[in-house]
């Protein structure tokens, strides 16, 4: 990570830049399907800017029409601080019932209720058993989720910088 062209892992930009996105695009009175929408594509450009910033040309990786589900498998492959680790292990778990449940709703003219409910519950249950002692719904389960990468894989990317420096003495 030194010279090249990727975001400084000590340095806010990251963390702020999908923050603000988040912001802009998530306010409190979407409905639920743009919810859904939304925490997907908010979801897809954090695990983008995650990339991008653990590669040292990431001009070869933007634009290039990646699906989401490449771009989820990519970012799993980066991650440093994946293995034995069951927070991970929920969050990559909440991303992939995330895509489920934008695909049952995205490419279906009349989705399925009932691959719709149990793709929302499985989100929601996966946050609700991590975080003991409160109850989240699935708004509050999809904010828990963006917020939770959004620091995770800032997180990570300050390992995969201690691991580069290490590597390199």
């Amino acid at each position: 990570m030194g010279t090249d062209s990727r975001t400084s892992p000590l340095s806010p930009e990251f963390i702020t830049r999908n923050g603000d996105l988040f912001t802009k695009h998530f306010p409190a009175d979407l409905d639920e399907q743009s919810m859904i929408l939304k925490a997907h594509m908010l979801l897809e450009a954090t695990l983008r800017d995650f990339c991008a910033s653990c590669v040292t040309h990431p001009e070869h990786l933007r634009g290039r029409g990646f699906q989401f589900a490449h771009v989820l498998s990519l970012a799993q492959a980066l991650c440093p601080v994946t293995e034995l680790n069951p927070y991970a292990e929920m969050l990559w778990a909440l991303a992939k019932n995330l895509q489920r449940l934008r695909n049952a709703m995205a490419h279906e003219l009349e989705p399925d209720p009932n691959k719709i409910e149990k793709c929302k519950n499985a989100i929601v249950s996966l946050v609700n058993q991590q975080e003991r002692g409160r109850v989240y719904d699935l708004r509050g389960s999809l904010e828990f989720m963006l917020g939770s990468f959004n620091a995770f894989l800032h997180f990570a990317l300050f390992v995969a910088e201690h691991q580069h420096k290490q590597t390199n003495e």
